[in-house]
């Protein structure tokens, strides 16, 4: 896997690790998850320690942050001690905070900064690939099964909405 053309944005960087965990083998899988279930933790230990805790070698713990799109496992770990600094300092921000609006303000912050992260890894190019195909089409099938059946069933209608032809079956075997 490539690296990320940027780092992620200041609170992002586990963002970037959950959306592009899906695409690990077992053994680096082990190592995102470890990372998102104890990011403190995993931002302090060596390589070897975090190798321990996924039960796998040090080479696969940074072959799992390269396939992850970071220079490595220092790289890794510097970004995550970025994150918790952050995170520290608008937790107590928030303590501070004596009404509800300041709190709602923390909890809102702390919710776009995760969705920021959420885009470092889209790759760019290929975004724009797809939007120029969408743009050049001349009808729309917008596909999704289970649960993601009314999330393409929504994405169908705005494009009707803004007078495109586009269809959204609910049944998977249309």
């Amino acid at each position: 896997m490539s690296q990320l053309q940027t780092d992620p944005p200041v609170g992002g960087t586990l963002s970037t690790i959950r959306a592009l965990a899906p695409n690990l083998a077992p053994s680096e899988r082990r190592v995102a998850d470890i990372c998102i279930a104890r990011p403190k933790e995993f931002a302090w230990w060596s390589a070897a320690d975090v190798a321990e805790h996924a039960s796998t070698s040090t080479a696969t713990v940074i072959r799992a942050c390269q396939n992850l799109g970071f220079k490595g496992f220092q790289h890794l770990r510097m970004l995550l001690l970025r994150d918790l600094g952050a995170t520290e300092s608008r937790v107590q921000d928030a303590s501070h905070t004596k009404d509800s609006i300041g709190l709602m303000q923390a909890v809102f912050g702390e919710v776009a900064a995760d969705l920021g992260g959420a885009l470092t890894p889209l790759d760019r190019d290929a975004f724009d690939q797809a939007v120029e195909a969408i743009a050049d089409a001349d009808r729309v099938l917008v596909v999704g099964n289970g649960v993601s059946g009314p999330s393409a069933s929504a994405v169908a209608v705005r494009f009707i909405l803004n007078g495109r032809t586009a269809e959204a079956p609910t049944d998977a075997v249309m």
